[in-house]
């Protein structure tokens, strides 16, 4: 995982060829892409809920 995070790190490096407000600019760039992203999986996302209900009139349980 660390070689991974090493490699998105130099391409980051080799790609920002910019410096003060653009370089701002380019970095906010990427983190919008990164959270268009993101929405586009959360979108398919589907809630699982692992709860299991009670039987009718099976006692609760003392907590």
């Amino acid at each position: 995982m660390a070689i991974t995070g090493n490699l998105i790190t130099a391409a980051v490096a080799a790609l920002n060829v910019f410096t003060g407000a653009l370089q701002y600019l380019f970095f906010a760039a990427l983190i919008l892409i990164a959270a268009v992203v993101f929405g586009l999986l959360a979108r398919r996302y589907v809630v699982v809920d692992y709860f299991q209900r009670r039987p009718a009139g099976a006692p609760v349980p003392a907590s």
